[in-house]
């Protein structure tokens, strides 16, 4: 039997204290070697992107998210955390089919749709963001973007990500 010290259950459960804690550093540590334990923890795997992306660390959270997602597709907040630590890299591109995927399974629950359709909005108010007096919006473009927001306030959510994907054609990157 294995002490409590190696036990990666045991480990599991400290690494997740310390997540909870703050203490990423720690956690990180703890996830990692409950993963040399048991490499196809997908459950270690996606918080220890977290505690990663806690540190700032976005390449290698984005890695370890994608760890737990190779592991179980179907795990949503692997999807979105691995989604996020790319938008934080400035990989939109790789990031949005995340989001639409999340968007797009009617399995997602309420809070973590509302959470995506906010990072698919500022996903697109980045391309947005960038424009500036050398690369100004089209009025097209700030049309579309601004009925965007405001069909999402009203809760019309699929006329609002139309006419995001309308933004993001219009302006690619």
């Amino acid at each position: 039997m294995a002490s409590p010290s190696t036990d990666p259950t045991a480990i599991l459960a400290r690494a997740a204290a310390h997540l909870a804690a703050g203490e990423a550093p720690q956690a990180e540590a703890l996830f990692r070697a409950r993963l040399a334990a048991v490499p196809r923890d997908w459950v270690a795997a996606s918080n220890l992107g977290v505690a990663l992306d806690a540190q700032g660390k976005f390449a290698d959270a984005a890695a370890a998210h994608g760890v737990a997602l190779a592991a179980n597709p179907s795990h949503l907040p692997a999807r979105f955390n691995l989604a996020a630590a790319l938008l934080k890299l400035g990989d939109r591109a790789a990031a949005l089919p995340h989001l639409n995927a999340i968007l797009a399974d009617p399995a997602a629950p309420a809070a973590l749709r509302s959470q995506t359709f906010a990072a698919r909005l500022a996903a697109t108010a980045q391309v947005v963001g960038r424009m500036d007096d050398d690369h100004p919006a089209s009025p097209e473009v700030a049309a579309l973007f601004a009925e965007a927001i405001d069909f999402r306030s009203r809760g019309l959510r699929d006329a609002s990500l139309d006419r995001l994907r309308r933004v993001l054609a219009a302006q690619p990157d």
